[in-house]
This record gives structure tokens, C-alpha cells and sequence, in this order.
């Protein structure tokens, strides 16, 4: 009997001591540094990385053509994007139609029941359908944004030549020298709800002016026989935030201020007025080639 107390009695002081090491380890037990997770997870990777290479999809390789790989510019460059603004104009197209269509189905019908008040005055009370139609103009009134944002220019593109590509320096020099009045240029415009619209403008086409209250600066004087849709643009002169201009844009728009003036330039390179019905030495119309003697607005927006 002794002997089974006494065995019983240390078997129970063991596991007494093994449960008090196990909670002094626990508490003491020291935290897993960092270089160790991330040895964890670096050999997680890795086995990741192995199976996914032996049973994923391998991805379809591109081959990079060694000449296009030189160019820093693309085929069709950039000269200019209104950035944050074209967020702010398509808003506020969308947001101005509300206030009407609101009038129109919902207010217009309940306006005596709504608003009995209104019938008091003597003009109201004379005439009630008319009080319905004038309050239906007021609210048709910021649907004029639609008419005053239609020729905002959001981006501006111009396809450039292969030489042209491969720096800074060689499209600068293409702008100065090799552009032509039949250069056409890619503007892109809002449409009703902030759709773009596309159209190509030749160069020599375009021409400074001042219509609908200050939101019209650019116009096409188009020689074609069918009116185009879009003949009227805007551009900001101002560099504001999010918009972006290349250096090739202010030589355009300086080019395009010349032929405001009446300007061109000839085989020689210096600027001059051309009569109408003038030839050139072969009996060909001159060619209109571009280039800057006199700082302009545009070049002093530029430099600021």
C-alpha cells in the first residue's frame, strides 16, 4: 500500500513540474525576429513560385521590334490635355440638366398642390400656366453649359514622323521646320454627356477669334464644301493644375497666331503677307512652312 502512495505521489509531482516549465516557456518564450519571417516567407515563395511554374500558364512573350525600341515618343504625340478640368466641365454638363428635368416631371405637375403660396400673387393668380412656364425657363437656364463647355478641347494630338521620335531635340526641330499647313491635327472634344468627339483640323485651317461670351478662341475656316460638325474649339492658355503642354504646342499655337495675323512663310523662312492667288516660282501655291522670328503670348505662357 505504501508503495502504490509513494508512486502516486511522484507521479503527480511530475506532471505538476512539467505544467509549471510549460507556462514558464510560454510566458518567456521570446517573439520570431524579423529576419526569420521573412526567411518564412521568402521560403513560402519559393514553393509558390515552383508550382505555379510547374503547372500555371506561361505568359505569351512579346517580341519588342529592335527599332521601336529607340523611340521615346509615340506615333501620335500628345501636345495637349486639359488634365483635371475635363472632370469638372463633364460634371457640370450632367449636373445642369438635373434642376430642369426635375421641373419638368415632377414640380411642374404638383406646382399648386406643392406651392399654393405662389398662387397669391396677383400675376400668378391671373395667369397660372405661365407661372408653370417661367419657372420651367428659369431651371432651363444652366442647361446653357451645354452650349458654352461644347468646344472645350480636352486633348490635343499630333502623328509625328519616325526621325521625330528618338528625343526632344529631333521632334522640337520637326515642329520648327517640317510641318506644313496640311498637318492635321487630332482634337478631341465633349460630347451631350462626356463622351469624346474626334476631329481632325488641318493646320492651316485654324485661326484665333472671340465668340460666344469668351468660350470660343479657336475656329476652323474650313475650305471643304460640307460643314463639318464641329467648327468652333477652345484651348486655355494658362497652365493650370493637371494640365499638361509639350513644347511642340506653343510652336503651333504660334504658328497658328501667324496666320491670324495674315502671315506665312515662304521658301526663305521669313515671315510675310501672301496675296490671295499668289504662286509660287514653279507655279505651285506656296507652301507654308513655319517658323518664329518674334516671341509670342504663347511662348511667354510657355516659359512661365
Amino acid at each position: 500500500m505504501n508503495h502504490v502512495c509513494r508512486s502516486a505521489v511522484s507521479v503527480g509531482i511530475r506532471q505538476w513540474a512539467t505544467l509549471s516549465s510549460t507556462r514558464t516557456s510560454l510566458l518567456f518564450h521570446r517573439l520570431p525576429q524579423a529576419s526569420r519571417i521573412n526567411s518564412q516567407l521568402q521560403s513560402l515563395q519559393s514553393r509558390r513560385n515552383f508550382w505555379s511554374k510547374l503547372f500555371g500558364r506561361k505568359k505569351a512573350s512579346k517580341e519588342v521590334n529592335p527599332e521601336d525600341a529607340k523611340f521615346i515618343y509615340p506615333e501620335s504625340l500628345c501636345l495637349y490635355s486639359a488634365g483635371r478640368r475635363t472632370v469638372y466641365v463633364g460634371c457640370m454638363k450632367l449636373i445642369s440638366c438635373y434642376p430642369f428635368l426635375m421641373t419638368i416631371f415632377y414640380l411642374g405637375p404638383n406646382l399648386e398642390l406643392s406651392w399654393p403660396s405662389l398662387y397669391t400673387f396677383p400675376l400668378a393668380a391671373e395667369y397660372p400656366r405661365f407661372t408653370a412656364l417661367s419657372i420651367a425657363t428659369l431651371t432651363a437656364l444652366p442647361m446653357g453649359m451645354f452650349y458654352l463647355a461644347a468646344p472645350y478641347i480636352t486633348h490635343m494630338y499630333v502623328r509625328i514622323p519616325p526621325y521625330a521620335r528618338v528625343s526632344k531635340k529631333a521632334v522640337i526641330m520637326w515642329a520648327k521646320s517640317s510641318i506644313t499647313k496640311d498637318t492635321k491635327l487630332r482634337i478631341f472634344t465633349m460630347r451631350w454627356l462626356g463622351r469624346p468627339k474626334l476631329v481632325e483640323v488641318p493646320l492651316g485651317e485654324l485661326r484665333f477669334c472671340k465668340k460666344r461670351m469668351g468660350c470660343v478662341n479657336l475656329e476652323w475656316r474650313y475650305t471643304q464644301k460640307e460643314k463639318p460638325r464641329v467648327t468652333d474649339f477652345y484651348v486655355e492658355r494658362s497652365i493650370g493644375a493637371g494640365r499638361v503642354r509639350h513644347e511642340v504646342f506653343y510652336e503651333i499655337m504660334s504658328m497658328v497666331e501667324q496666320q491670324t495675323m495674315g502671315k506665312v512663310v515662304g521658301e526663305v523662312g521669313e515671315l510675310k503677307s501672301v496675296t490671295k492667288g499668289a504662286t509660287s516660282s514653279d507655279g505651285n501655291p506656296p507652301v507654308i512652312k513655319f517658323s518664329k522670328k518674334k516671341a509670342s503670348k504663347w511662348d511667354n505662357a510657355g516659359k512661365k
